[in-house]
């Protein structure tokens, strides 16, 4: 979100690799900026925030798996190269179709005249009929607005008729133009009758508009077989919004003789009530207040019983937002007191950890997408009697494809210039990578690169850090990103289990665009010992910030306490937004 306010795609603190064979030669965490422009180009700038140098490239992606790029890398070397990237192996999800679509602008180009109006399948008395609805007549100009308008009369012309279930297919053909004459098209209406239709309702006093919602729901139908369905739906919804909350209906298609379809909706009413309202049961998140806001706006009340399915998605969505992914919405049996109905809403929220379960899911690297969704079972009696609503946990993964394998050809200015010593500038270089081994989040990469002053080959075993660490601008300043934690091994943090971090800050305006900050933080990564107060790192310092019309701009100076061996005497950084 930080990054689209200023005005690019992403903001990111964390290692980065740029080269094309997988390396851990510099493992520096970075602060790497990213915006993607017009035509598939790419910007991306990248500061080390060890050693300060800087990275930018520029990348050009003509293709999904082809990219050509133009890099300075850590004020160093300068490189040209092309990539192609493929994954293969299991896991994936199929690729959205290419088949692309052309659209036409009603303003736009030359416009169109329409040359002819085809209409089939019809006698020539019903075509006249049909042609005096439309708009849009030989020598007329074309209007996409208007071919919508005229297909809607026609289809209207055989629902007034009755004969709801017929079909008007509409297309439009270009012709080619010749000389530079201006484009023509002809318009064609396919039209296939069917068979003449009736609705009848019994078990109760239907009036005219109710029968007429029923035709409009039949003629509507996409599919014939679904017609019956349609209408016993149109038919419940009315009957709800005329306070009769437990209807049943039923609907029958027949030929009653040959040629004519009768659709009979069977109406049993059950009672009316004059009050219609919603309850609750099982929420401890929110208040009843919090959802009956959900139905307080005018008709909410009506649409919620009328499909309650969409009341109960919008309560769980609420629980999702609030980290409750997990929780299970549905409705219970209408309850009928004197004149008022009650549809109660019945919550089983579960818990806040279902999210984190999703999040470690996850960050174990295995899988590009995680989600638990808690299902209802049938209840025992013990469980019935003790009000205990057992739920079966689904969990859906997708994993992404395991095998991972670039290969590229680099122009690099590393053994002098590019175009003076061209034999020594170019090299070609392929990594293969699976991304998955042994079922875990670990990463083997295999690569090799080849140029007249370089023959290599490089393995790169990494294994995913789902523990924690902190230091850095966000936590405990004057300490380098992540490198504070439970211990190390070579010089290099190891994460804990136990995180506690403090910061204190007192400001300063000094003007109308900037402000003076003094700053205490305090924090440190725990193993299984637990938190050991005297083991927290310190970090004292002074900064500003700068007010811009969308976020403020941060610039510290931590220095860190205790100084440990190797570490400079102070850091300063760079971030946008406050730190809290």
């Amino acid at each position: 979100m930080a990054g689209q306010t200023i005005g690019v795609d992403s903001v990111r603190i964390g290692t980065e690799n740029f080269e094309l064979v997988s390396s851990d030669l510099n493992p520096a965490t970075r602060l790497t900026v990213s915006k993607t422009l017009t035509n598939g180009f790419e910007l991306i700038f990248s500061n080390n925030l060890d050693d300060y140098t800087t990275t930018w490239i520029v990348v050009y992606k003509p293709r999904r798996n082809l990219e050509f790029r133009v890099a300075s890398l850590d004020n160093t070397d300068q490189t040209i190269e092309v990539r192609h990237r493929f994954t293969f192996g299991p896991g994936g999800q199929p690729a959205p179709g290419d088949a692309k679509t052309r659209a036409q602008s009603s303003s736009g180009g030359p416009q169109e005249t329409v040359d002819a109006v085809v209409i089939g399948g019809e006698p020539d008395e019903t075509t006249a009929r049909l042609r005096s609805l439309l708009e849009l007549a030989p020598g007329r100009t074309f209007d996409f607005r208007k071919w919508l308008r005229d297909h809607e009369r026609i289809r209207r012309f055989y629902i007034d008729a009755g004969y709801l279930t017929a079909r008007v297919i509409p297309t439009r053909t270009l012709l080619d133009s010749a000389g530079g004459s201006k484009p023509r098209v002809v318009l064609e209406y396919r039209i296939t009758r069917g068979p003449a239709t009736g609705v009848v309702v019994t078990g109760w006093a239907a009036d005219s508009s109710f029968v007429e919602r029923l035709r409009m729901a039949w003629a509507s139908t996409t599919f014939d077989q679904f017609a019956a369905d349609d209408m016993s739906r149109v038919a419940r919804e009315m009957l709800i919004d005329g306070g009769y909350v437990l209807p049943v209906v039923q609907t029958t298609v027949s030929e009653t003789r040959p040629g004519f379809l009768l659709a009979t909706v069977k109406v049993q009413t059950g009672p009316r009530v004059a009050k219609k309202a919603v309850t609750f049961e099982g929420m401890s998140v929110f208040s009843e207040q919090d959802l009956l806001a959900l139905v307080a706006t005018p008709g909410a009340t009506d649409r919620a019983w009328r499909n309650p399915a969409d009341l109960c998605l919008a309560i769980s969505e609420a629980y999702a937002a609030a980290g409750y992914r997990g929780a299970v919405v549905d409705t219970g049996p209408v309850l009928v007191v004197g004149d008022i109905a009650l549809l109660p809403v019945r919550i089983v929220e579960g818990q806040a950890a279902i999210a984190a379960t999703e999040r470690r899911l996850y960050q174990l690297g295995v899988f590009s997408a995680a989600a638990i969704r808690l299902e209802p079972v049938e209840a025992t009696a013990r469980e019935a009697s003790s009000a205990i609503v057992p739920v079966r946990a689904a969990v859906s993964v997708v994993e992404p494809r395991r095998f991972q394998f670039v290969y590229g050809l680099e122009f690099s200015n590393a053994y002098g210039p590019v175009f003076e010593n061209f034999q020594n500038a170019v090299g070609v270089a392929a990594d293969v990578r699976d991304r998955n081994l042994l079922g875990r989040g670990m990463s083997l990469s295999f690569g090799g690169r080849y140029d007249p002053n370089i023959k290599s080959v490089r393995t790169l075993f990494t294994v995913p850090d789902l523990l924690f660490k902190t230091g850095g601008s966000q936590t405990v300043r004057g300490y380098p990103q992540e490198g504070l934690g439970a211990g190390e091994i070579q010089g290099i943090p190891i994460g804990g289990t136990r995180l506690l971090v403090l910061n204190q800050e007192f400001r300063v305006s000094v003007s109308k665009l900037l402000q003076g900050v003094v700053f205490a933080d305090a924090g440190n990564a725990f193993g299984s010992e637990g938190i050991v107060w005297q083991n927290l790192a310190v970090g004292l310092g002074f900064g500003v910030r700068i007010r811009t019309p969308l976020v403020p701009l941060r610039l510290d100076f931590g220095f860190p306490i205790p100084r440990r061996p190797g570490d400079p005497t102070f850091r300063w950084y760079i971030s946008v937004g406050q730190i809290f």
